[in-house]
């Protein structure tokens, strides 16, 4: 987003540069158009430096591919306007394994076998329930 406030504060300076007509209604119509442009860079430059994370998640802010040692919470956060905001669920999610091949997320048997006392493969199907902590994130 900073890029695009960026591209149009250049054209802003481009249309003040091109307002340097001798015609005189030429000259507002760039003057106006150029202030117009300016205007919208800065309210986009300020809308840049905000990101809002979604209730039951966490944000985690990446700066060109180097993940930052904090987390954001719910709500409305401030950032660095170059960096973009990875979200992650805080709720409890459930992982199922299990030796049905439709169940689950993985389409075939991804139980885990174990041995019985007689030496027998034995399937288990196991639901795992986890969740990220929050502070924890990064």
């Amino acid at each position: 987003m900073i890029w695009f406030a960026l591209i149009l504060a250049t054209a802003a300076f481009v249309f003040r540069y091109l307002g340097r007509v001798p015609d005189i209604e030429k000259q507002a119509a760039f003057r106006s158009f150029s202030k117009l442009l300016a205007a919208a860079a800065a309210l986009v430059t300020v809308f840049s430096f905000l990101t809002i994370v979604p209730a039951g998640h966490v944000g985690v802010p990446v700066i060109f591919g180097s993940v930052q040692n904090q987390s954001l919470t719910e709500g409305l956060n401030l950032i660095n306007p170059f960096a973009s905001v990875k979200e992650m669920t805080v709720r409890t999610e459930t992982y199922t394994m299990s030796s049905v091949h439709n169940e689950g997320e993985v389409k075939g048997d991804d139980s885990i076998q174990s041995l019985s006392a007689d030496g027998l493969m034995m399937p288990f199907d196991i639901t795992v329930a986890y969740r990220v902590v929050g502070g924890d994130a990064p």
